[in-house]
């Protein structure tokens, strides 16, 4: 963003979360947000049948299919 190879950003998540990066706020270009990109009804009802759906694997089991830590599964 210093650079101005960018025009903007908009960001909701950050590298050291609760932490912002120095300087961040201060570029008029960017927008800063509370970790809240998913926060809307379908988003989070997709979201809890994802992990319902998941659990239901593994209890069968299986691997399921975005864990968590992938290296238990070798």
């Amino acid at each position: 963003m210093h650079e101005g190879r960018l025009l903007g950003a908009g960001l909701d998540v950050f590298e050291q979360e609760p932490q912002l990066t120095p300087g961040l706020t201060e570029l008029p270009n960017v927008v800063l947000a509370h970790h809240l990109g998913s926060a809307t009804i379908s988003a989070r009802n997709r979201m809890a049948r994802l992990c319902a759906e998941a659990v239901i694997t593994v209890l069968r089991g299986s691997r399921p299919k975005t864990p968590v830590n992938p290296e238990v599964y070798g």
